[in-house]
């Protein structure tokens, strides 16, 4: 019964939250323990799990298109002759750079954590897109960590770029980051977006990335981002998209009390509006669209405590993202290494119990 799958991620996301209660360093080291061990040392969850597993087994051309860092990770468990190796250092790196901003920089660590847990592009998808999460979290920890060292971020993101491609996105947020844009820029943007996301405009999209990005990158890297442009065949919005929509106009209709003078949750209002904005221009591809937003939508880690301000507005939060987090796990989605179940994420599998 799909009841009884959930039990084990939803007493995962009660006791992470009671974890949360702790002296806030305590706190921290026992949460990335938490998620870093229920991450990596999950076995046959995930969309890609099967698929990682056979390619470091065989460690043919497959690994080889992988980039350099998770290569070498690769290379490192097939002579280990145990692909688990690589899912969990993968999955507790991914933990440890999130969850270190967010001890940082978050206003309010349980909050932000429900956020991650319950949020399509956080937790949820690291069981998927191993190498992509990874990616975000390093970039995450480049622009909020070092917010104020551009030097460093700049050389994080380049780190990240070794752990996958698209991580080159991430470039973008250190250049507009600091840009000082009001409440009406930011809903006149996010308008304007959604017009073009409903008008289509994949000609005129692919034809800007061609001339824009041929002189400036190798002929792989054109050939695998060029992928994510020409990838029309899912057209169409996400369910995702309107939780994210939801998000933003209540960054819009509370902007005054949630910032109070903040001038660092403007930027991050105007990074997650951005965010918002590019899962609109860019709906015609199933691919370009999320991991292009995916580096801005993360400021939103940060947003949420302050939804705290308006008592309503965080009781429907919290009861929203539970919500997402149990329709994520209750969907049917047929996947051939997982036939027999629900989805790939049900029912849980622990590595040493398998």
């Amino acid at each position: 019964m799909i009841i009884l799958d959930l039990v084990p991620y939803i007493l995962f996301l009660i006791i992470s939250q009671l974890i949360g209660i702790l002296q806030r360093k305590q706190a921290i080291i026992i949460l990335i323990l938490l998620f870093g061990i229920f991450l990596g040392f999950r076995y046959m969850v995930g969309w890609d799990f099967m698929n990682y597993y056979r390619t470091i087994i065989n460690a043919g051309w497959e690994l080889e298109r992988f980039e350099f860092i998770p290569q070498q990770l690769g290379l490192l468990a097939h002579k280990a002759g145990n692909p688990q190796i690589f899912i969990f250092i993968m999955g507790f790196a991914t933990i440890l750079f999130f969850f270190t901003t967010l001890y940082k920089r978050s206003t309010d660590l349980r909050f932000s954590l429900f956020a991650f847990t319950c949020l399509p592009v956080f937790f949820i998808d690291s069981f998927t897109t191993i190498r992509f999460t990874l990616a975000v979290g390093i970039c995450f920890f480049a622009y909020y960590y070092f917010n104020d060292n551009l030097k460093k971020s700049l050389l994080l993101i380049l780190l990240a770029t070794f752990v996958h491609r698209a991580a080159f996105f991430g470039f973008l947020i250190p250049l507009i980051r600091n840009f000082k844009i009001n409440l009406f820029t930011n809903i006149l943007l996010f308008i304007i977006s959604i017009i073009i996301g409903i008008s289509g405009i994949e000609k005129l999209v692919y034809t800007i990335f061609n001339t824009s990005l041929i002189p400036f990158v190798s002929e792989s890297t054109y050939n695998h981002m060029a992928g994510y442009i020409t990838d029309a065949n899912a057209s169409g919005f996400s369910k995702s998209r309107y939780i994210y929509t939801i998000f933003n106009l209540i960054n819009f209709i509370f902007y005054r009390k949630i910032i109070e003078n903040n001038n660092e949750i403007k930027k991050n209002i105007f990074l997650y509006n951005i965010g918002c904005c590019c899962l609109y221009i860019f709906s015609f591809s199933s691919t370009l669209a999320p991991r292009l937003s995916t580096f801005f939508l993360t400021s939103i880690l940060l947003i949420v405590p302050f939804y705290k301000r308006i008592p309503l507005i965080k009781i429907f939060v919290y009861l929203l993202l539970f919500a997402v987090f149990v329709y994520q796990l209750s969907i049917i989605g047929y996947h051939p290494d997982f036939a027999t179940r629900r989805n790939c994420f049900v029912p849980y599998q622990f590595y040493f119990f398998q």
